[in-house]
């Protein structure tokens, strides 16, 4: 190749990967309803980042593999990158109007994918959200189950091995892929 050096140069040495952050008051909860599709994305390569307002504990979230930094610093950071999937539960997302305005700009820009867990009955009419059931991998269920018993009495939130939320299709998945069935991965 020829030209300028700084025309092929990488612009940074970071290489590019979809990332999913997960906004929740606490480790334990992350764990109990998100844990499997954490630790699931994490081995096909995604960055995932759980943003929290209790940090207090925080081995729950290393044993699956996600990385964790505070909820209050980030919120109150004006502009930010989009990741490719954001998640967070309906309780925080009812109760944080910051929260909110994050999840439903996500969802109106139909390019990042939107996950939420718990009542998905207070949710009301969302025709862009649907609900899914994932079947984690047996990796996942391993991992989630240490990480359980290391979160001071969390269970999951039904069945180990599925985990239901809401959820948008985003753009970086292929079309065929139907989220009630669970992801293609």
């Amino acid at each position: 190749m020829t030209g300028p050096p700084e025309l092929i140069r990488p612009i940074s040495d970071k290489v590019l990967r979809y990332r999913i952050e997960v906004m929740a008051l606490a480790a334990d909860d992350v764990v109990a309803n998100l844990g499997g599709v954490l630790f699931d994305r994490r081995c096909l390569g995604w960055d995932t980042m759980v943003i929290l307002n209790d940090r207090s504990d925080i081995r729950p979230l290393q044993i699956i593999g996600a990385d964790c930094t505070d909820l209050q610093s980030i919120l109150d950071i004006p502009r930010q990158p989009q990741p490719a999937a954001i998640a967070t539960s309906i309780q925080l997302y009812h109760s944080d109007p910051r929260i909110c305005a994050r999840v439903d700009a996500a969802i109106d820009s139909q390019s990042t994918e939107v996950l939420l867990w718990g009542d998905t009955n207070s949710m009301g009419s969302k025709p862009q959200m649907i609900e899914v059931a994932h079947r984690i991998s047996q990796a996942a269920a391993t991992f989630k189950t240490h990480a359980l018993t290391a979160a001071a009495g969390a269970k999951p939130s039904k069945d180990l091995e599925v985990e239901m939320f809401l959820a948008t299709r985003a753009t970086w998945q292929p079309p065929r892929s139907q989220l009630q069935t669970g992801y293609p991965c």
